[in-house]
């Protein structure tokens, strides 16, 4: 069984894996705070419903004093 990394080993692999990548040519797009990866700037997460709006709810206090009158 391998030993797990520890958080500083990562960092230090990512590090080199950064610094190898610009060594080899590569280059690192300066991307402006606020931008999405999505395409239309949406979040995918949230829930749209396509289903009707919601109804209000049918009071029902008359119904249960008749059925808790008949016990």
């Amino acid at each position: 069984m391998q030993p797990i990394k520890t958080k500083s080993q990562i960092r230090a692999e990512l590090a080199a894996d950064v610094a190898q990548y610009l060594v080899e040519g590569g280059a690192v797009a300066d991307i402006p705070r606020g931008v999405s990866g999505f395409r239309d700037n949406t979040n995918p997460y949230t829930f749209q419903s396509e289903s009707a709006p919601r109804q209000e709810r049918t009071p029902l206090d008359e119904v249960v004093r008749t059925l808790e009158a008949r016990k």
